[in-house]
């Protein structure tokens, strides 16, 4: 009999430790759904002259890293983790730039400016020093995520991601569509792996592996269409 309860208890945990992660992200989805909805609105709502004051400065900024050669990201003279760019001035409230999706492998989430740990709590998070995920010529946005989190699958399957898998990016602008040309396989040190390549439009998507370790990334590099 104590044999029979020990399997049970062990059966039931099992499928606790199944059924939980699955309805956590099942709930977080739905919460990203909302989040998107709300940005919408704004968007469709707000003084467009904003969104236009936004853009010039995304753009400046992105000439600047292209002029610049990446430095301060290179040599991590300005932090990844902080955002340079104050979001809320432009109405963007909730300080999402935009969303990021890969429906091959069932990934959509939220893009916050500052890769830092509490941002990543809540999505995506875009690396500063890097390009803003806007578009354009001589570009690289590098956006990394956890590969896995207690409420989320995040990034957990960026390595199911296949070369011509398309990525779409929305942001105030409306949507971008990006193909994966290239995966590879870096250290935590390869900055120079992330940074922009002369006459491309590029979204590179970056997390911990291999999973559940964090002593390499997995890279996977999108070109715009």
């Amino acid at each position: 009999m104590k044999k029979k309860i020990g399997l049970i208890i062990l059966f039931l945990l099992g499928l606790f430790l199944i059924v939980i992660p699955m309805i956590t992200n099942y709930l977080y989805n739905i919460k990203v759904v909302k989040l998107e909805k709300v940005y919408d609105e704004i968007i469709d709502t707000s003084d467009k002259d904003s969104f236009s004051a936004l853009n010039e400065l995304l753009i400046n900024e992105n000439n600047r890293i292209f002029k610049e050669k990446q430095r301060s990201f290179i040599n991590q003279s300005v932090s990844y983790e902080v955002a340079q760019v104050d979001l809320t001035k432009y109405g963007l409230d909730d300080k999402i730039i935009g969303f990021l999706e890969v429906p091959s492998v069932e990934i959509k989430l939220p893009i916050y400016l500052g890769a830092n740990d509490a941002n990543m709590t809540y999505g995506a998070v875009h690396l500063t020093g890097t390009s803003y995920p806007i578009g354009g010529n001589n570009t690289n946005s590098v956006l990394a995520a956890h590969r896995g989190y207690y409420k989320s699958l995040m990034f957990r399957h960026i390595d199911r991601i296949k070369i011509g898998d398309t990525l779409y990016i929305k942001n105030y602008n409306g949507v971008l569509e990006y193909k994966a040309t290239k995966i590879a396989i870096i250290s935590p040190t390869d900055l120079d792996k992330l940074v922009i390549e002369e006459n491309k439009d590029m979204i590179t998507l970056i997390s911990c592996h291999p999973f559940p370790y964090n002593y390499q990334r997995y890279a996977v590099y999108f070109e715009r269409v």
